[in-house]
């Protein structure tokens, strides 16, 4: 994605400045939640093409890559029907794996 919407623009650039200036990780938990409920209170704003469903499983599109590597973000789609068995990330919320 060459320009995010500005709504993700808007959380992107939040996330930045609140990885840049929290000190504990309860201050990254509380704010990234504030941050990302802001986000998708807001429907339309992500593109149609990073939307679309595969007709065999569910894909995942690459919306953003923080260039010092500190997070991404990512849009995962499924079809009608399309499920993903119970499984565990290894980590202890949406911040990071």
């Amino acid at each position: 994605m060459s320009r995010p919407p500005a709504p993700l623009a808007a959380f992107i650039g939040g996330l930045d400045r609140l990885l840049g200036s929290a000190d504990a990780e309860e201050d990254v938990l509380r704010g990234g939640r504030r941050l990302l409920g802001a986000l998708v209170a807001e429907d339309g704003w992500l593109p149609p093409e990073f939307a679309r469903p595969d007709p065999e499983r569910y894909r995942q599109y690459l919306l953003h890559r923080e260039p010092r590597g500190r997070f991404s973000i990512v849009s995962f789609v499924w079809g009608p029907g399309q499920s993903t068995p119970i499984h565990d990330h290894q980590c202890g919320g949406w911040w990071a794996c």
